[in-house]
This record gives structure tokens, sequence and C-alpha cells, in this order.
């Protein structure tokens, strides 16, 4: 073999790494690779071992040479002198000295030494010497013998041509100046992240190649850190920057769209800056999340208790414009959902029934009455109002209004939220085709800015209507992040007025054919009118102008002066195609409503909303209805006033006249308070006595001028009688409607004027009407110190009189407010004929009272004989109600604390064309939650109305309907409005009005400062998502610990308003980080361990055991809770084992009371740890470098099991959690001692 083939300089390093079965090798295998095969050889008796021995070491050479050397010294040229030696010596027995003392570190040799340290270790010698020199036989530690027989080296070479031992004492371990052989040497390493080859790797990990490889190391010491204060106390990584205000109820529960994150800039802060930059975050996020409310919500920092408060006030509100209604059927054909049907046909379903031609409304939608499609070619005139003709306004917009009210839309009183116009863009003043004016308005609405998910189209009616029918169809729906949400915001369009030649909106001739001008969008009117519900059965001849009638008179025979005067009546016509049961009510109520009188039937102005075709809800007043029974009732709210100028008040023989006064009274005086006086009674002789007071709207004036009163309580406080000249009452002698009012009190002392007034104000107060038990006097001077009625008023009197000090005038007034109410009533229902009305008409043959809508016959009116029947009762007591009997002793009606009085059917009426509701099929109505922000897998926020089963009619279906409305269970969602009709072409057609509000509070959000999933971030220094842990978030820093997520509704602290508070557990803390971990892989194995040790969690766990099986455990779906299959075959109590087995490894445990422990950092188990750099840095300056070099620092050392070569190195800085610190891009330095051994002479 040639030798040519041993020559390293022939071969390129590709083809020496094929040599070595090597691609791309690193420097650790490359080298352990060639190691391999010289000790391969070197044991091989083969003859060419050693020139392959001598070729890998040459290999070895090409790939590890040092082109420095090794600089090792030579000691045989470098002889020390005795004297040196012994100086030597000396200095080195002094620093062992001083070692032993603990003054200097015992790892420290005399080449170590600091220049202070060596000046101390010269000064202790120079004593030590000074003391020797003193006394001959003092201690001299230099002339201790030290053994030698530890210090000698032995170096022998094998090599075959020399068989020479070379040995050499070294004096090593006794210590000279400088030794002639020193077995290590010391390299200082100094590695700056700022020479790090690729400049865009994080300054904190890093790989990097020596300036030249380190050979023969045992040991590497870390002497100094240099660290800028650059890591920030709010930082950037895994989420440690925020915290998340969550929706916690359905609707915004888990969802995304709904999480405000507060975040803060990466940065450094005091706990007042913290606060302060967390509230500029929110404001931030408020106009964002601009659809919610945020209030006050803020963070507020206590710096006496140095505790964090996080106010929650936010609140989010929907409201129907977020739902659509639905009427769901089970187990019915489509077909029977079509109000088109005959009406035999439509009493199947609600929506048929009703006039409903689909299952589905939205309550942001208005449309035309359905009908053939009209022309598309249509032309109509667009108008810019700008003309001359007083019939051209202008048609080419319409306005929509957001306003906020409780009632229907009015320009002049409605609080207007936002108004805006959909306006043309086609040229005005020409006339366009139907759809060029469609598609234009279309385009508009779509675009608007406040608007979203609107439109204008032509919709075909439901397929299952069989009908080829359509209907324009507007949808209004605002955008929630650019119009406010508040209580009880409503929508309203208003087209332009009409005129003969711009009809463009609304009426039969307009281009769309809306009904209205001015158009609720959340009314939702029926396309077709609602079922006929009864035959015509109410029905005379007209010619005879036959009535119905209801007359009352008065039972007490004082008031039945003239029927003209007290008595009260109303009536109805028959007309000539008689009336249902509806009309009837209808026609009946409208009779009051248009009384001239009808303020004495207590008729209540709101009831102007009501159209009286079916009531569904109890308006106050006089009104019939139909009940849920589907009884005829009839509502009497009777206030008949009777005017005081029928009565007089007598003073004859009153305590007033005889025990206060004492004297007689005229009307001749002004008293003091400038009122008539009753009489002058001091200082003047008696005057002709004044006894009775007839104007009663005046206030007249008495003067005593007693100090005291006897007061004879047999004696009235005055008497009212009725007048000779009344009007309204009949005189029957003297006695007539007359009243004594008497004083009730026995032995009562009065001490003051003030005192009297109140007492004897409280008596005429508290005397009650006897015929109906009402208050029956009232005053005009105000009330007195008590809150009665002041009748007798305050006394003036003249302070200067000493001669009299208890003469004053007093002010006296006394105001009848008679009444007559239902219980003073006798009531006849009638049924007559104006022209047939004689001594022997038979009215008992014809009685539609009685005969059509059951009423108790001795309520009604049916001969000249009848008796009245007398509502006289004693009202009952708050709260209760009494009843009205006829002589078969039957309930007949029924009057309550008020006085109200309802006359009821004896039998329900007889009705054609009612719906039976079945359980489960079709008795519901579906309220559903459409819009993010309310809708909700489970449905919370949906409402379901349910009817009770039953046969209604059309009117008790709708008091059904609006009844489930008012007994509305919904936690979530509030519900008002009601189910009505509307007339329309003159037909019934059924109205729904509703109104939601949806609002969630403080208390249905939750204060999240870590999870495990909302806290994953892509952090400095990783390529994968990673989570952080609690103790590193923004919510660890403001001192919230004992929870990571804070439930409101449970445990925040309530306010004044909606406002939830939550308070920190401990004080807040911006020192983030105790220590950072200095790790050094230096690519060896041959040295220990230098994973950190540090505490764990104990491993509590248990495995399953081996006849349990996985898949045998399912989940039960009535509980919800894990259960072990049953068919498994095991016994009873081995699947309870099993199963609390599974339990427990699932179940993680927790730490305080919400915390899991899982959620805490781990500790940073962290591989090759070679330093912990404690961190001093709380007075350190932000930006400024963090320096630390003392002797701690450089106790951390690492020791090799043997020489070992370095040439590359990977490092990185990592905090106290296991993390890579983040300078922010600021570079770092360190530096390590390396020692290494002398290279070998004979090498």
């Amino acid at each position: 073999m040639s030798n040519d083939l041993y020559k390293i300089k022939d071969y390129t390093d590709e083809e020496l790494y094929e040599i070595l079965d090597l691609n791309n090798p690193s420097d650790r295998e490359l080298e352990a690779k060639i190691l391999m095969m010289v000790h391969k050889y070197e044991n091989s008796k083969a003859k060419s071992s050693k020139k392959l021995v001598r070729f890998f070491e040459d290999i070895y050479e090409h790939f590890f040479d040092d082109s420095d050397e090794e600089l090792y010294e030579d000691f045989t040229d470098r002889k020390l002198t005795d004297e040196q030696k012994e100086e030597n010596n000396a200095l080195n027995t002094t620093l062992d000295e001083l070692k032993e003392k603990g003054l200097i570190s015992y790892d420290v040799t005399l080449n170590e030494l600091s220049d202070a340290s060596f000046n101390e270790v010269i000064e202790t010698k120079k004593l030590m010497d000074a003391e020797i020199d003193a006394d001959a036989n003092a201690y001299n530690p230099t002339k201790k013998y030290i053994p030698q027989t530890n210090t000698v080296e032995q170096n022998t070479t094998t090599d075959t041509e020399s068989n020479e031992v070379y040995t050499k004492e070294v004096p090593y371990a006794g210590g000279t100046l400088n030794p002639i052989l020193k077995q290590t040497k010391k390299r200082v390493i100094s590695i700056d992240s700022q020479y790090r080859a690729d400049k865009r790797t994080f300054p904190t990990e890093f790989t990097f190649d020596l300036s030249e490889p380190l050979k023969d190391v045992v040991s590497l010491k870390l002497y100094s850190v240099q660290i800028p204060f650059t890591w920030y106390t709010i930082a950037k990584t895994y989420g440690s920057n925020f915290f998340y205000i969550k929706g916690n109820a359905p609707g915004i529960q888990d969802n995304p769209n709904h999480d405000i994150q507060i975040d803060l800039s990466a940065g450094n802060y005091t706990p007042t800056e913290l606060a302060n930059n967390l509230n500029s975050a929110i404001a931030r996020q408020a106009a964002i999340y601009s659809d919610t409310n945020f209030n006050s919500t803020d963070v507020s920092y206590n710096k006496f208790t140095s505790l964090t408060t996080v106010t929650c006030d936010i609140d989010k509100t929907y409201n129907e414009n977020s739902y659509y209604i639905e009427f769901p059927v089970t187990g019915i054909d489509d077909l029977s959902l079509s109000p088109y049907l005959k009406d035999a046909s439509r009493n199947i379903t609600i929506p048929a029934y009703l006039g409903l031609q689909t299952q589905t409304y939205y309550p942001n939608v208005i449309k035309t009455l359905p009908s053939s499609e009209p022309s598309a070619t249509d032309e109509f005139w667009v108008s810019s109002g700008v003309t001359n003709l007083s019939d051209v306004l202008q048609n080419n917009f319409f306005t929509v209004y957001k306003y906020i009210s409780t009632s229907d839309f009015d320009i002049n009183t409605s609080t207007i939220d936002v108004s805006f116009d959909i306006s043309m863009t086609l040229v005005a003043d020409a006339s366009y085709t139907r759809q060029q004016i469609v598609a234009d308005i279309s385009s508009q609405i779509l675009n608007n800015y406040y608007l979203t998910d609107s439109y204008l189209k032509r919709t075909n009616v439901s397929a299952y209507n069989n009908s080829t029918d359509s209907f324009y169809e507007l949808k209004i729906k605002p955008n929630r992040l650019r119009t406010s949400n508040v209580n009880n915001s409503k929508v309203a369009i208003v087209f332009p007025s009409n005129s003969s030649k711009t009809n463009m909106w609304y009426g039969t001739d307009s281009c769309f054919g809306f009904d209205n001008q001015i158009n609720e969008i959340n009314d939702i009117i029926g396309e077709k009118p609602a079922i006929v519900q009864n035959d015509v059965f109410i029905q005379k001849a007209t010619e005879r102008n036959d009535v119905l009638m209801v007359n009352f008179t008065p039972n007490q025979s004082v008031f039945q002066v003239d029927p003209s005067v007290n008595d009260l009546s109303f009536s109805t016509l028959y007309t000539d195609n008689g009336y249902s049961t509806t009309e009837f009510i209808s026609a009946i109520n409208n009779s009051i409503k248009n009384l001239p009188n009808s303020s004495t039937f207590n008729y209540d102005i709101e009831n102007e909303s009501h159209n009286f075709n079916e009531i569904t809800q109890d308006p106050s007043g006089t009104y019939a209805y139909i009940d849920t029974n589907d009884r005829f009732n009839f509502k009497f709210e009777i206030v008949n006033d009777i005017s005081s100028g029928n009565y007089e008040i007598d003073l004859s023989g009153s305590i007033i006249e005889d025990d206060i006064g004492k004297g007689h009274f005229t009307s001749s005086t002004v008293g003091q308070d400038g009122n008539e006086k009753l009489g002058e009674l001091y200082g003047g002789a008696e005057n002709t006595p004044l006894h009775t007071i007839q104007d009663l709207s005046k206030v007249y004036t008495f003067n005593t001028n007693a100090n005291s009163r006897d007061i004879d309580i047999n004696k009235p406080i005055f008497t009212v009688k009725t007048r000779t000249d009344a009007f309204e009452i009949k005189i029957i002698g003297d006695l007539s409607d007359s009243y004594n009012v008497n004083y009730e009190d026995t032995d009562v002392v009065a001490t003051s004027y003030t005192e009297w007034q109140e007492l004897i104000n409280n008596q005429i107060a508290s005397f009650k009407d006897p015929s109906n038990n009402l208050p029956l006097f009232t005053s005009s001077l105000g009330v007195d110190g008590s809150g009665n009625p002041a009748f007798f008023g305050p006394r003036f009197y003249d302070p200067q009189d000493n001669a009299h000090p208890q003469t004053g005038d007093i002010s006296f007034n006394i105001m009848i407010n008679k009444k007559l109410i239902g219980v003073n009533y006798n009531i006849q229902l009638m049924d007559v004929s104006s022209s047939l009305v004689s001594v022997d008409t038979d009215f008992n043959a014809d009685n539609t009272w009685r005969d059509t809508l059951v009423m108790d016959a001795e309520l009604c009116y049916t001969s000249f004989t009848d008796t009245k029947y007398d509502l006289f009762k004693t009202i009952p007591a708050e709260g209760t109600i009494d009843n009205y009997f006829n002589s078969g002793n039957e309930i007949i009606g029924s009057i309550d604390a008020s006085g109200i009085i309802v006359l009821s059917a004896n039998e329900i009426l007889p009705i054609s064309n009612i719906i039976t509701i079945t359980t489960g099929k079709n008795d519901t109505m579906n309220i559903i939650a459409q819009d993010d922000g309310v809708y909700s897998s489970g449905g919370e926020n949906n409402i379901t109305l349910t009817i009770p089963s039953g046969a209604y009619t059309r009117a008790s279906l709708l008091i059904a309907l609006n009844a489930a409305i008012a007994n509305n269970t919904s936690t979530t969602t509030q519900l008002t409005g009601q189910f009505d009709f509307v007339r329309r072409n003159n037909m019934n057609y059924l109205n729904i009005n509703l109104t939601l509000l949806r609002k969630y509070l403080p208390n249905d959000f939750k204060i999240v400062f870590y999870d495990e999933f909302s806290f994953a971030k892509c952090s400095a220094g990783f390529s994968s998502v990673k989570n952080t842990t609690w103790d590193s978030t923004l919510g660890w820093v403001l001192g919230f610990r004992e929870y990571t997520v804070y439930d409101l509704k449970a445990i925040g602290l309530t306010t004044d308003t909606n406002a939830m508070k939550v308070v920190g557990d401990t004080g807040v803390s911006t020192q983030l980080y105790n220590y950072f971990l200095l790790c050094l892989d230096d690519f060896n194995q041959n040295h220990l361990n230098d994973g950190l040790v540090t505490i764990t969690n104990q491993d509590t766990s248990v495995p399953l055991p081996s006849y349990a099986n996985r898949s045998d455990f399912q989940c039960d779906p009535v509980s919800g809770e894990i259960v072990y299959n049953t068919s498994s075959g095991l016994t009873e109590k081995q699947m309870y084992a099993a199963l609390e087995i599974y339990n427990s490894k699932n179940v993680s445990t927790s730490i305080g009371t919400s915390v899991s422990s899982k959620s805490y950092g781990s500790g940073p188990f962290v591989k090759d740890v070679f330093g912990l750099v404690p961190l001093k840095v709380s007075n350190l300056v932000s930006g400024s470098a963090y320096t630390e070099f003392g002797g701690t620092l450089q106790n951390q050392e690492r020791n090799y099991f043997g020489p070992v070569n370095i040439r590359r190195m990977s490092v990185s800085l990592r905090t106290d959690r296991g993390d890579l610190v983040d300078l922010n891009n600021a570079n770092w330095s360190f530096s390590l001692i390396a020692e290494q051994l002398n290279k070998n002479p004979n090498e």
C-alpha cells in the first residue's frame, strides 16, 4: 500500500467524512468517531495498525488543530532560585493562615489574588516576620515540614523507540511563587450577545463558536454577568399583559365576540401608573365595543392598603330587533296553516285562525297586504318638491326615526335618538318605472350607515297557502355598533305626505301600497283578516227603533228627583245586519265612550287607544267584555258628583257656637286673616245669631278670647242639611239627607290650639257618607300638621296684646263632596222599541240581554211591573270582594273595595268557529333569540308562550295570549306588549305589538385573569403557542390571587348602582422576577447533570386496575356523569373501584377555593443550568446595567470527569419560571473562567 494513502493533505473534508462513515457531522460526533478509530487500531496487532493510528491522529489534528498552539509553559527553561522558592513558600504559608481564619476563600491560589488581597498577605507576612525576629522561639509556620510524597508526578512514555522514564518532583502542594510545573492554567472567556452570529435571533438564547478551541478543560467557573435592566414589569410574553371581562350568561358566555380584553403595552409601571393605564385601556375598548355601555368601569389603586379594586359597570341591551316569532305545530299538515282556507278549516292552528300566512315573523319588518304582483313597468313621478305646483310634494325619500319612548311615535313628544332619510339617487322631477324605483331604494337601504341586514323586496306568500299573491316587505334593522342601545328604543318609519301627483309610498294607488304614513316597525300585522267569530244573532227590525238600553236609577228616595237629574243610562241601536258578539261589545263600549257625561262612568281617556273590538287587558272605567270562560261581563265604575249647592251647614246647638264661641255670629266684619267673620265675640255686644252657612266655597273666621274651653261631647260639631232650594235632592221633611257630625273622642284634654285643631280636623275627616262609606267632607285650607284636611285652619293673633294672649282669629271652611257610586243605584237591562212602548207590551218574549247574552233575568227589565235590581251593598274591606246573588242564591256579580261592580252572564255564549288548543300540538308561540349576543345553543334567552288546552273564541284566544305575555316568567328576557285587532278595509286584522328587553348587567359578567385557553400567546423565543401560568399574569401582579376567574354574580361587591366591585387579595407587586438562570450547553456529556433542583407537586395518580377497560366508561345522557358499562362483566365492587380511580384522575386538585394547582407555574425545570443570578434591582433605574461579580456568584462552577475540548456553546438566560428573559432586544454579557490542563511536556 502506498504511503500516499496516509497523507491527510491529499483528502478533502468530504472524503474524510466518507472514510469515517459520517454525513455532515457535528463537532461532537466527529471527535467521538475519530477517537474511536484511534483506540480501535491502538489495540490491534496488525502491521498497518500503527500507520492507521497515526492517520486518524492526523485527521484529528486536521479538524481540531489549534493554530496558536497551546502555549504551555516550559518549566525546564525557567528555574527558580533558592531565595525565590523560600519567598514563594513563605507567601503560600501566610495565605494558608489567612484561609484558616476565613479571611480569604479556600479555592483561591496566590496567583489569583486581587491586588488588595495580595497586599493583605504581604502585610500579614511582615507582621509574622517581625514577631519571629523579636522572639526566636515564636511559632514559625515556614519551618513546618511539608511532606512531598504525594506531590510527585510520574510521566512515563511507552513509545517503543524510547524506554526512558522521566520522573520529576513537583512541589505543587506546598506552593511556590512560580512553580516549575503547574498542572492547570486558567483562561478568561467573555461572551457578549451583541457578537452572536445571527443578530435576528433572540439575544437571550443563541449558539456561538469560540474564537479558539479550549482543549483539556477540567472546569468552568462563572465570573461575572452584565444584564441591562430592560425587562418589563408587564411583559408581552404568554398573555401576561392583559385580562378579560367575559360574558357569564347565555348568549355572551363562551362567545369570543363579547370577550373584552383589557391590555397594557409592555413596560415598567408603578402601581398608580398601572391603574391609570388600565383605565386608558378600558376607554379604548369602550370605543371599540360601541354597543356596550362601560359606564363607570375602572381600575383603582389604594396607596394606603396597596390593594387594587376593579369596578365592573358594564351593560349590554338587546331588544325585539334581535328576536323573531315562531308558531310551531306538531302533527299538523302545512295546508292547515293557511289563512286562505275557508273559515271552517282555519281553526286548527293559531296562525291560520288569526290571519297569519306564515309561521315566522320579524318585529322589524312592515308589509303590504298580499296581492297579485303589480306591473314592474308602471311609472311614477319622482319629485324633489321644488315646484310651483301646490299638489306636487317631495316623495323621493322616507325618514327613519329611532326614538325612545314607552308609547307610539309622536314627532312632537317622542325623544328622538337618531333620525335619517333613505333617499333615492334617481334624478328627481322625472318619471321612473316601479322596477327602477325599487332597485334604487333597495340599494340605498343596503348601503346606509346606520342599518344592517335591511332590505326592501317583493316576497311571495308561503307556498302552503296555494296562492300566487306577493307583497312588499321593508326591513329596517339598526346597526348596534353605530346606534345607541338603550331601554325602550323603538323605530318608526315615516313616509312623506301624499298628493294627487306624488303618491309614492302608501295608499292603494301608490308605487308600494303600504297602509299608513307612520309605521311602527315592531307592529306585526296579519296578512289576512282574522276568522269571523260568530254568526249574526243580535238582530231586530230597525224600523221599530229597537234599542238595547242600560238604565240606572238611584236606590235612595232623596235622589229620585227627576230621571233627567240623577238617573243614568246609555243605549245601542240595532243595525240592519245585526251584531256578532264582538261587534255588539264594540257598539256598547263606544256608546259609553261617546256619552256627554262619560266621566260619570269614569271613562278613562287612556281607553281612546282601544277600539273595543276585543278587550285584551283591563282598562279602567265602565265597559263590556267577554272573559276567558266565554261569559259576557259588564263592568260598572260609576261616580256621580252631587253639587254642594244642595247642602248647608247648621251651627246652631253645635260646639262651635256654644262651647268655642259662646256667642252669636255675623258675617259683617272682616277678620285678621281677611275672611268674613261668623261672629264678633270679643270686645263688642252680641249680634243677631247666624246659625247656617250656605255658601260652602267661602272661608270664614270666628274669634275667641278665653284661655280654655270645655267641649260638650253630646253636642254635634255641626250638622249638614239639605237646602230648601235643593235641585238634585228630594226634600222629605226636615231630615232629608241630613247628617250630624259628632264629637267622638271622650275625656281628651288639648293643651294648645294646635293640638285641638289636629284633633277636631281628624274627627271631621274620619266621617264617612253612610250611603257608600266614602269621605264626605273636604277643605280648601290645605292640610294641618297631621296631614288631615284643615277644616279648622291656623290661628291668627296679635302677639303684642298681652292682656288677651288667647285671643285670635280661626279660619274655618268645610265643603261637601257628596257622590253617588254603583251601590247607590238600581239597574235595569232593557230591550225596548220606542214605537211599541205601552202598558200591555210583552217584554218577556224578547230580551236580548237575557236570551242571547245570558244575563240573569232579575237584572233584565221584561215588563212594567218588574222591580229594579238594587245594587246597594256595603263596600268590602280592602283586598276583598263581595258577591251579588239572585233570588235563587246564584252569583250574578261582584263588588270590590273600590266600589267597582261586575255583572256576569249565567252561561257561556253560544259560539261558532272556535279553535281547539291541544297540548303539545298547537299550543305554543316561541319568541326566539337570533342575533349574536342573545342566541345560545340552549335557547336560554328564548321565550315560549303556552296557551292552556281547551276551546277558544277569537276574543278568548287573544285574552289567553295576552295573559301568557303578562305571566311570562323568563328570568333573562323581559316581555311586554299585546295581541289586538286593527281595522283594515273594514275587517279585523291581527296586530302583534311586542317589546322585548334582554339586558346584561354587571353580574352577568366575570373577570378572567387566567384560564388555560385565552392566555395562549405566541411569545418571544418560541415558534409555537405556549400557555402562560397564573402566577405570571397581569392579575397576579395586581394582587388578585385567590381566584383566576371572578364570577361577579357570586363574589362581586354590590354598589348603589348595578356596578360590581372586586378587591385584590394582596398588594400590587411590580417585582416580577427574583432570579435569572444562566443555562450553558457546551456539547459535552462528561459532567454532572446541571438541571436545577426545585420543588414539585406530589404524584397522587393511581393507575386503572387491569380489569378495567377505558372504552367501557360512558356518559349518562340523563345525569351527564361518567358511568361504567354495567354489561362489562365486572362485579359491583370492581366497577365502583374503577369509577372512583377514573374520577380521581380527571379532577384536578384545587388551591384555595377556585384556582387549580395546574394553573400555577410548575417550577423552572431546565437543563444545563450553569449559574443562578440573584436579582437586586429594587433601586435600579430602567435601562441601566445590572452587574454582578460577587464571591457568591463566582462559587458556581462546572467540573468535568476528565479533560474536555470545547469549541461551540449554546447559552440561554431564563427567568425563575423557566421562560426566556425578554430584554427587548438589548444585549447582555457574561464571563467565565476556564481551567485547562497544561500540555504534557513530552508531547
